[in-house]
């Protein structure tokens, strides 16, 4: 089968169209992206002139339709009602009259992204107050990023769809890896080794108990993890990658049929254990503390969709 139609142009306009807006990455949907951060390009961490690996990322959705041509892209960005956030921005909220389509269906502003891929720069869109933002460090080099990270606030922002203003971003993940699970230090403030991911997510939960981030919510990502569904609970909203679909999951819907040491659950029990229950923290950490700070309800939990099981192994 053909992978091009080169009578397409030849196509009513309004079936062309219809075509496209049919292409268009679900408007109302949450993402995921995948960002590797490099310290060396830029200490804000503005997500924006970073090395992107689009192959798994949300944004690769429509990267397609921003190059096609100049049609594809009018309704892309009519998609997202671009024209729209653009003068809402600019104009005076009191005085600004929204277009009857679009008051009352968009709560989050889009933002973009510079992805950078072989010598090529193209910006996608991204929603940072709904969409999931998953970080890894540039050569595998978390000691530079958290050496440079904005820890007070965790405050990472997305360009808005002009350069006028920044977006924050409100869900920061980590794909969880199983070698987390060894070694694990006898006390969890001993986890921030400053410089790898484990010491990355165990600062960031630091900064939450303080209060300095409260708006940003932690994910933890395991792509191998089996999942049953609750009966008791009405499973969340699909999260999209580029070619995967991905379900918020609590730690008590992971099924185990290997070794439990090695396992997303494990680790995460023996983390909020050490998080909620221990009293052993220096002082200068917890003379910080957030009383109601909880870190199992902090820390969020995403799988595969296709990994579900409809009923547990014996």
């Amino acid at each position: 089968m053909a992978s091009t139609f080169h009578q397409f142009s030849r196509l009513p306009v309004e079936v062309r169209l219809q075509i496209w807006e049919e292409a268009c990455f679900p408007r109302q949907s949450r993402g995921l992206h995948y960002a590797t951060l490099d310290a060396t390009l830029d200490a804000t961490y503005h997500f924006v002139s970073h090395h992107f690996p689009g192959s798994r990322s949300a944004y690769s959705w429509d990267g397609g339709l921003w190059m096609a041509c100049k049609e594809s892209r009018v309704v892309l960005e009519k998609h997202h009602f671009m024209k729209e956030w653009k003068e809402s921005e600019l104009a005076d909220p009191t005085e600004y009259q929204y277009s009857e389509s679009w008051m009352g269906s968009e709560k989050e502003a889009p933002g973009l992204v510079a992805v950078h891929d072989d010598h090529q720069v193209w910006h996608c869109v991204v929603y940072p107050a709904r969409d999931i933002f998953c970080v890894t460090a540039y050569n595998n080099d978390w000691e530079s990023v958290m050496e440079s990270w904005p820890w007070h606030g965790l405050l990472v922002t997305v360009p808005f769809i002009e350069d006028f203003t920044t977006l924050r971003v409100d869900n920061i993940a980590l794909e969880f890896d199983p070698i987390w699970n060894l070694d694990l230090p006898t006390y969890l403030w001993q986890f921030d080794d400053g410089k790898s991911s484990r010491g990355f997510l165990a600062r960031m939960l630091v900064e939450k108990a303080r209060g300095d981030s409260r708006a940003t919510n932690i994910w933890l990502i395991d792509n191998n993890a089996r999942w049953q569904a609750n009966s008791k609970r009405k499973l969340s909203p699909v999260v999209y990658g580029c070619d995967r679909e991905y379900i918020e999951v609590g730690v008590d819907d992971i099924y185990i049929d290997g070794p439990y040491k090695y396992s997303i659950k494990d680790f995460i029990r023996r983390l909020v254990y050490d998080f909620d229950y221990d009293d052993d923290w220096p002082c200068y950490y917890s003379s910080t503390w957030e009383s109601e700070f909880s870190a199992k309800e902090t820390i969020r939990l995403l799988v595969r969709r296709d990994n579900q099981m409809t009923k547990y192994l014996d």
